[in-house]
């Protein structure tokens, strides 16, 4: 068994296939195989943080009073995104496959009929991918992820290495606006990525 520490992450895995994806995720992972569970806690204790992740907001390159600010949220069969306008101004999403709500400065936007695996980076970055193409690359976006692998990957992460990142780099590369990525700070002592949270209860 394989203990193994990253930022968000503080865990036990049985294969070393698991460490090498930890390895590909995260620059600086601490990792030990471990001959029983007890050692494995042990090197967990002495090298996990009380607090793993931080609020980052608004990383990159937008205006400094002129974006919107966005949430999104995966669930089984569709993708949320809550956009706030009140920097901006109005907003209009036009576009026949997705549900548009106005809410004075918010927009509610559900993209219904699609699966995507909200554990996975792949299913993220197609969140983020249909986020941009549905708001065009006219608008200054700072896009809210819910853990730190999503935002090392939106960042920094070698895109080269994985396509689906590549895709959505490119593309916030490529706009006219530009993109920021934040990340909202969790509570403390979390061993895992909570599939449970939800981006809008902040």
């Amino acid at each position: 068994m394989y203990a193994v520490v990253a930022p968000g992450i503080a865990t036990v895995y049985q294969s070393y296939s698991d460490v090498e994806r930890i390895h590909k995720l995260y620059p600086y992972p601490k990792w030990r195989k471990c001959q029983t569970y007890e050692q494995a806690t042990e090197f967990l204790q002495r090298n996990a943080n009380k607090r793993y992740l931080t609020n980052v907001y608004n990383y990159g390159n937008t205006f400094k009073d002129t974006y919107v600010d966005v949430r999104y949220r995966i669930t089984d069969d569709a993708v949320f995104y809550v956009l706030d306008t009140r920097r901006v101004g109005r907003l209009h999403i036009d576009n026949p496959d997705v549900v548009v709500e106005y809410k004075g400065s918010l927009i509610q936007i559900k993209l219904p009929n699609i699966r995507l695996n909200a554990e996975s980076i792949s299913g993220h970055m197609s969140a983020v991918y249909n986020l941009l193409k549905l708001v065009g690359d006219y608008v200054d976006l700072n896009i809210f992820v819910p853990n730190y692998s999503i935002f090392y990957c939106l960042s920094a992460y070698d895109k080269d290495t994985n396509r689906s990142v590549k895709i959505v780099r490119d593309l916030m590369l490529s706009r006219l606006c530009k993109v920021s990525i934040s990340m909202e700070s969790r509570s403390e002592n979390i061993l895992e990525e909570d599939p449970d949270y939800d981006p809008e209860a902040g």
